[in-house]
Parts: structure tokens; sequence; C-alpha cells
């Protein structure tokens, strides 16, 4: 498959399978904008395999959690970069081995804010952008693990897997539809 001539945001691209996203994007000839929150260290090596690639990487600091943040980094990728083809959501804050019982509300909402809302903080923008365009696009919204919250091992993450699923299904019919894909993951 090739991506010739296709723009791509990920989101979290730092490490992981953002980082590996936006490898394989621009092997396949996407340019890539990739954002960070705090691993500079991290986004500086996905831009030097982008560019190994022979494409462009639009590097942007951001907090998926804060959608004036998010606002201002569309605004940036639309000036710099141009209109956007495809969204990876990818970002997420991890639970830093705090139990949910020990949680301090602040930590509990920050990680919710960014896992929840910052997938659909970033899906709303890009879907502007692609209707003004007149165009189609595609988002991605990233789990982990499959999307089930099981009461004896709720954690924060686990419930936004179900509750992401869920809140991702009124994008489905903000741009023209093109058909969906659904990947099933192995149990194992």
């Amino acid at each position: 498959m090739t991506f010739t001539d296709t723009r791509v945001l990920i989101t979290g691209a730092d490490s992981g399978i953002g980082q590996a996203t936006a490898e394989l994007f621009a092997r396949a000839g996407a340019d890539v904008a990739i954002t960070y929150h705090t691993d500079e260290a991290g986004i500086r090596e996905t831009a030097a395999r982008v560019e190994a690639a022979g494409r462009r990487a639009l590097v942007l600091q951001l907090d998926v959690g804060d959608p004036a943040a998010v606002t201002a980094a569309f605004d940036r990728i639309g000036s710099e970069f141009g209109t956007l083809d495809i969204l990876v959501a990818n970002a997420g804050q991890a639970m830093s081995g705090v139990p949910v019982a020990e949680m301090d509300d602040a930590l509990l909402e920050r990680i919710l804010r960014v896992n929840l809302m910052g997938p659909l903080f970033t899906a709303r923008p890009f879907i502007k952008m692609r209707k003004a365009q007149g165009g189609t696009g595609k988002i991605v919204f990233v789990s982990r693990w499959p999307s089930t919250c099981r009461p004896r091992r709720a954690r924060p993450t686990a419930c936004r897997r179900r509750a992401s699923a869920r809140c991702a299904a009124p994008c489905r019919g903000s741009l023209p539809r093109t058909g969906s894909t659904s990947t099933p993951l192995p149990r194992g």
C-alpha cells in the first residue's frame, strides 16, 4: 500500500505504536505531522526516521487533553503542512503505577481527559478540516488492548477503551462514508 501525496497526523508519536506508525507511513510515501507531550528525545528520533525515509516530518508539542492546544496545533498544521488526510489518535496518559483507590482526583481527571477526551478533541478539528476541503478522511483511534472493563481489575485505561469505542461512533457519520475497517486482535 502506498500513501504518496498523503498527509498524516499521529499523536503520541514519540515512542511505541506512534513512532512505528509514523515510520511506516513515511516509508509508504506519506508526509507526517507528529506530536509529543514531554519526550523530546523520542520525537527527535521519530522525526529522524521519517526524514530518513525521504518524507517531511512536522513536529509539534501537544497536550491532547487541552482543546485550545489542539486547535492551535491544527492551525499550525494547516498553515505549514496543508490539509490532513489521515488522523491517528494514539496519544495516551500512562497510569504511573498508582492504584485507582489511591489516585487523587486531579490525576484521575488528567488520565481520563487525555485518554478519553483527547482523541475526540483531535477528531473535531480533523473532521472540520476535511469537510472544508469537501473530501473524505480516515480516523484511526488506537487502543492498546480490547475494549473491556472488568470490575475486579477496573482501571481508568481499561474503561477508556470501552468509552472510546462508544464515543468514536458519532465520528463515523461526520465524514462521507468510504467504508470502515475493523481490526480484531488475537487473544493471547
